[in-house]
């Protein structure tokens, strides 16, 4: 198989398709973790759980994707997480107002994140709570995996 490597189109296989071709899945990186994460702080704050992804190309998006079970303890107070790339929250995050008896819900953040660099870039998950505690996965294992799915597409 042959291929020609082009500094500005990327890589080219004998058939004519280019590895950067726009709105192609360059690659996958998926953090998870089971320990559960808390706080009280009423400012977002680092959950301490990231993952990190280098781009092939300055030019792509990242797709950043969170999911995992959140619970408020106090009732009628609201909790809140973000994405942040970098000291940057990119993603205004979700809210959970908890209930009288609420369990923990599964929740999802999503964003197309264009980092603009092909140096290594670390995702990062920040939370605060208005009063109470601020949980994700608050009964550890039992409740599953929480996750950060970092996908990168050709733009």
């Amino acid at each position: 198989m042959s291929l020609i490597l082009d500094g500005t189109n990327g890589l080219t296989f004998n058939n004519a398709t280019v590895q950067n071709s726009s709105s192609k899945v360059l690659q996958v990186v998926n953090a998870t973790g089971t320990s559960i994460l808390s706080t009280t702080s009423a400012t977002a704050v680092t959950t301490g759980f990231s993952a990190t992804i280098t781009p092939l190309f300055a030019t792509s998006k990242i797709l950043a994707q969170f999911y995992g079970r959140c619970y408020v303890s106090t009732t009628g107070n609201e909790g809140s997480v973000y994405i942040y790339r970098g000291a940057s929250s990119i993603q205004g995050g979700y809210t959970t107002y908890s209930a009288a008896g609420a369990i923990a819900a599964q929740q999802s953040i999503i964003v197309l994140d264009a980092p603009a660099t092909t140096s290594a870039t670390t995702y990062t998950i920040y939370f605060k709570v208005s009063t109470g505690t601020l949980s994700i996965n608050p009964n550890g294992a039992t409740d599953g995996a929480y996750g950060l799915l970092l996908t990168e597409i050709a733009a």
